[in-house]
């Protein structure tokens, strides 16, 4: 009958009609996080548990420049990737710079734009734009005292 997303978690509220005998009830869906089985190690060395919403939502930032009714869904299946990417190739410990290294790399493949943003918001890409002339303009002449 009716379906929201929620703006803050991964999940969708619905609100359901039973055609048999009419009863409404409502239900509340939530991604499953617990398919894959890998560790993840952040700079400081401190262990935690992957988890899929939270790399939804890292990525869901990058794609803000694309039509909002695409972002969710596109942002699910990125995260897909990304995390059967790393399943595939990692044991059972990776570290977070190997995780946003994998998010750059899809999302550039995807978009290049939000790889872009990405990137920069994780610190793999860097501006290669360099003024010569930084300061004020020089007033005298070269060789003239």
């Amino acid at each position: 009958m009716n379906s929201r997303p929620h703006k803050k978690t991964p999940s969708v509220w619905r609100r359901r009609e039973c055609k048999a005998c009419g009863a409404v009830f409502t239900t509340s869906e939530v991604v499953a996080d617990d398919s894959y089985v890998f560790s993840v190690k952040d700079a400081s060395g401190r262990l935690s548990s992957f988890s899929l919403p939270r790399l939804i939502f890292s990525i869901a930032g990058s794609l803000s420049h694309r039509a909002s009714d695409s972002v969710p869904d596109d942002s699910y299946w990125l995260a897909q990737t990304v995390a059967q990417n790393i399943q595939a190739t990692a044991t059972d410990t990776v570290t977070t710079v190997a995780i946003a290294e994998e998010v750059y790399a899809t999302l550039s493949n995807f978009d290049a734009t939000a790889g872009i943003q990405y990137g920069a918001r994780h610190g793999l890409v860097q501006n290669t734009s360099q003024r010569a002339n930084r300061g004020r303009p020089r007033t005298t002449r070269r060789g003239i005292s």
